[in-house]
């Protein structure tokens, strides 16, 4: 995965992350949403994106945002910061370690006592672009919901096993606050690969919080039968409110899905999305992909011409 920068490290022993602060931002000390955010940033060349700044600019409308980065670089980069300020509690920078798991990780840690206030902790990462219009629909679901259950995602996959997709999972007070939590996301290490870190800290986390009585669900498409929706279903997602498009189906489609009618759907939309994500896939040489050229202005169709203008 491009994003997250995963490599195989089979040789090398579990252990703790690295809890060294590159650099840290308090841009406020009061609590002012009913739900806290912690939002993981990676990009490689240590850039904040207009569209990373825009989701964190929405996120904000319902959250309290503690923002890390594990691009080391930014350090380095106070412009890039400075475009986010105005929309985050906090702003960490800090090494690459563990990946997204060891930046939520390390950001409950140094945060606990004052997370466990909020009616709700949110985990999100930059792996989507959106919201794609607005937060609306979701944070509707989530206040209904959240007095119900325990812990809620945008999206479940049922493939090896049911689980909640980790890009965006909130988790109430009543789940955050317990003993459990606090033990499982102290301990947040450095596992061998990939595959252990999907498994250990996605798969089999969702399935021992069921096995303790905690209650999960999802907020959009089947959860029963689905397997990979951001993927398979991007599209009827889209249709029903979900606010997300994911990053990892426009620029490598592992899975060939039918991206024809993206350009259409997107023209729907007040943000000019086509130029945030051609700007994404020129940085990953990915300007010559079928799916960008279509993005392209001058392969829009007449009435996606004029509506962009």
């Amino acid at each position: 995965n491009y994003d997250r920068k995963f490599i195989d490290l089979s040789s090398a022993p579990k252990s703790d992350i690295n809890l060294e602060e590159l650099s840290l931002h308090q841009s406020c000390t009061n609590k002012a949403q009913k739900y806290a955010c912690i939002f993981v940033h990676y990009d490689k060349d240590s850039l904040i994106s207009s569209d990373c700044v825009h989701h964190i600019e929405k996120l904000s409308e319902y959250c309290d945002v503690f923002f890390v980065s594990s691009s080391e670089l930014l350090e380095t980069l106070p412009e890039e910061v400075r475009k986010i300020k105005p929309f985050c509690k906090q702003i960490l920078i800090r090494e690459n370690s563990g990946y997204d798991f060891g930046c939520w990780s390390h950001v409950i840690r140094n945060n606990y006592g004052q997370l466990c206030e909020y009616e709700g902790v949110l985990l999100a990462n930059d792996s989507n672009w959106g919201p794609l219009d607005d937060f609306s629909d979701t944070f509707v679901k989530i206040k209904q919901l959240l007095t119900e259950v325990d812990f809620i995602g945008l999206t479940a996959s049922t493939t090896p096993s049911w689980h909640l997709q980790s890009f965006f999972v909130i988790y109430s007070k009543r789940v955050f606050n317990s003993s459990y939590f606090k033990q499982h996301w102290f301990n947040i290490g450095i596992l061998n690969t990939k595959f252990d870190i999907i498994m250990t800290y996605e798969v089999d986390w969702s399935n021992r919080l069921k096995r303790l009585g905690f209650i999960g669900t999802s907020l959009y498409g089947d959860s029963s039968t689905a397997n990979n929706p951001t993927h398979v279903d991007w599209k009827n997602l889209i249709k029903n409110n979900y606010p997300y498009l994911k990053k990892e189906l426009i620029r490598d489609n592992p899975l060939r899905i039918d991206l024809h009618e993206l350009p259409t759907i997107l023209s729907s939309y007040k943000r000019d999305w086509q130029y945030c994500i051609l700007d994404y896939l020129k940085r990953y040489n990915k300007e010559e992909s079928d799916i960008a050229k279509s993005l392209q202005p001058n392969n829009l169709t007449h009435e996606q011409s004029a509506k962009n203008k």
